[in-house]
């Protein structure tokens, strides 16, 4: 019987991920503006993997620079919109390595207090503890960085890595 429940449940995660892609494509092909591209995004992210912060970046490789589209966070139970403007457009060593590679699963120890290099997220007074972080792609070369992070421990695995390379 466990078995069963358990391929039960993997059926049906694939039932929910199919439909959710099925309503992305959709909503993508309806969206206007650069924005509403974005929410369309990171709503997905949320529905498939669960993110306590989130941001999309847009890459302009002409001027070297990284603009925040969307930056979203959850406090509270609630999810805000935060203010894009207060980031600097400075392209970290960090960020350009995820431009240039598959994306990284980071998961910081439980006993780790400092930001190991990365940049405090969302709430500056919690370090996010799972984060990943994917480029986006167009016709091959790098557009953009997605981020989903979560204050939980050990909140994403390698699959959920390639789930959110899927959906950048």
């Amino acid at each position: 019987r466990r078995k069963l429940r358990e391929h039960t449940g993997v059926i049906r995660s694939r039932l929910e991920r199919e439909e959710t892609f099925s309503e992305f494509g959709g909503q993508l092909s309806a969206a206007s503006s650069r924005k509403e591209v974005g929410r369309v995004i990171v709503d997905a992210a949320q529905r498939l993997l669960g993110w306590d912060s989130c941001f999309l970046n847009l890459y302009d490789q002409e001027r070297g620079e990284i603009e925040e589209l969307i930056v979203f966070e959850t406090d509270a139970g609630k999810i805000k919109e935060q203010d894009v403007t207060r980031y600097d457009k400075a392209i970290s060593d960090f960020k350009r390595s995820v431009l240039n590679e598959k994306g990284q699963l980071v998961l910081r120890p439980r006993d780790l207090k400092s930001s190991h290099g990365l940049m405090p997220f969302g709430l500056e007074d919690r370090l996010s503890a799972s984060l990943m972080f994917v480029p986006c792609r167009s016709q091959g070369k790098p557009v953009g960085i997605l981020s989903i992070q979560s204050y939980t421990h050990d909140a994403y695995t390698a699959e959920d890595l390639k789930l959110l390379q899927a959906l950048a």
